[in-house]
């Protein structure tokens, strides 16, 4: 834990972003694609909540990529202060979203914390002028439903058209949904209940992997987990399913059937489906990180207190690893940071958000490579603020071995960060990795209010600055 190597290079810095007053705006709770890239035109978009107070305007910015000047213009799109006037941007769900569908069009989704889906489409390819919003409800059979929209992701298919993945109802009585969409006009393919909650919990799916068979096919890859009740403490069991007809049907890494949509009873009997046993009360964040190898094998990736699921006492929340190895899912302890606290246990809710970021995970040169910010601030406890362990990490797996690790710490940021997100299309399509960036606070706001949102660019350990 003793090599720090600092690689990130600026490529943002001119364009400014508020940080509003006791938020995480621009800052994600959960997975975000306010970072996208575009292959048909070699473009990189950006998109963020500006202003100080509702109505807030959602900005996109553009560039060639890689090098060219970043251009910046207002949507006309508001978030409010949640209900009626929009998605409110102090509560860090509800993010922007971007994706581009085969034929160009760029499609914007805003929200997403038990609101309405609001999906807007741009009115030409490649353009950033946005029409209406889609008339709801786009499934006359799930109705108002999508008034209660929570946890939007977006993908694209390799024929082009989009698949949105969502939840509606609440975090102990939710279901989870994946909407197949047509390129260009938007039009429903196909609508399906992929998880259901039966009014007593809800599945967590995130960062959903697609890969792309050939031929027109895409196997949609999910990494799971189950809450229990309203709080996340109640978060528990790690799981992960596939599926390659949009979930009409699924099955379990080693192919065993798993019958859609799926319920907790049905993931626990499900040969393979369960990659780890993890009880409630163990600090399991309700987000993972997943990503396949040269072998297409899942790697999931998530935080947790291993010592506490082993033995039931308190340990430390670490970074785990849980990987197929062709016939058996397997463990891997990445982190072993020298601290006692378990995330879902902290006192402080502020504190505990702001100190870990959501986990990502790439796969480069054999490697598996998980990255991981530690955050710590006035606003977090002294214990977990230790110089020591802040800034951005990055596990590195040996060549195809992935029982051992190496921790590189990439860079200390010298303001807090919380949750940045990172171009998942351009690290699959250019085997570039970069994040979209913005220092914030929890309590009070940082001083001087707006601060810069940055794209960096991260070198990873075995790749060439």
């Amino acid at each position: 834990m003793s090599t720090y190597r600092t690689r990130l290079s600026t490529s943002f810095a001119t364009q400014t972003v508020p940080a509003f007053s006791n938020s995480i705006s621009n800052c994600t709770a959960f997975a975000s694609c306010n970072l996208i890239f575009d292959e048909l035109t070699d473009r990189q978009f950006a998109t963020w909540y500006e202003g100080v107070a509702a109505p807030y305007e959602i900005m996109i910015s553009w560039r060639a990529w890689p090098n060219g000047a970043w251009t910046t213009v207002g949507t006309g799109i508001t978030g409010g202060s949640g209900g009626n006037g929009g998605p409110d941007p102090s509560d860090s769900h509800n993010q922007c979203h971007l994706a581009v569908d085969g034929d160009g069009y760029l499609w914007l989704a805003v929200g997403y914390h038990g609101e309405p889906l609001r999906l807007h489409r741009s009115t030409a390819p490649g353009g950033v002028t946005f029409g209406a919003a889609l008339t709801l409800p786009i499934d006359s059979g799930s109705g108002s439903l999508e008034n209660v929209a929570t946890y939007l992701q977006m993908l694209t298919r390799s024929n082009g058209n989009l698949l949105l993945l969502w939840r509606t109802g609440g975090s102990s009585n939710g279901d989870t949904y994946l909407y197949e969409l047509t390129k260009t006009t938007g039009a429903l393919v196909a609508s399906r209940k992929v998880f259901d909650g039966q009014g007593n919990r809800s599945a967590y799916p995130h960062l959903p992997k697609i890969l792309r068979l050939g031929s027109g096919t895409d196997r949609l890859c999910l990494a799971f987990a189950w809450r229990e009740a309203i709080d996340y403490s109640a978060t528990e069991g790690l799981y992960y399913v596939q599926s390659d007809d949009q979930f009409a049907t699924a099955t379990t890494v080693s192919g065993a059937a798993v019958t859609v949509p799926i319920t907790r009873a049905i993931s626990d009997a499900a040969a393979n489906c369960r990659c780890y046993v993890i009880p409630s009360n163990s600090g399991l964040s309700n987000v993972q990180a997943l990503e396949l190898d040269s072998d297409n094998r899942p790697h999931v990736v998530a935080m947790y207190d291993g010592q506490q699921v082993a033995s039931g006492t308190p340990g430390g929340t670490q970074l785990f690893n849980h990987y197929w190895n062709g016939s058996a899912w397997q463990r891997a302890q990445l982190s072993s940071f020298p601290w006692t606290f378990t995330y879902v246990n902290v006192a402080d809710p502020a504190g505990m958000d702001s100190l870990c970021a959501i986990p990502f995970a790439v796969f480069y040169g054999g490697r598996l490579h998980a990255l991981w910010n530690i955050n710590g601030s006035a606003d977090t406890p002294e214990q977990y603020s230790d110089p020591s362990t802040q800034g951005l990490w990055v596990f590195s797996s040996g060549i195809n071995d992935f029982a051992s690790y190496t921790a590189t710490r990439l860079r200390k940021f010298n303001t807090v960060d919380w949750s940045p997100s990172y171009d998942q299309q351009l690290w699959e399509r250019r085997g570039v990795l970069q994040m979209f960036h913005q220092a914030m606070t929890f309590n009070p706001p940082i001083a001087g209010g707006a601060k810069p949102a940055q794209v960096l660019t991260v070198t990873l350990p075995t790749q060439t600055p």
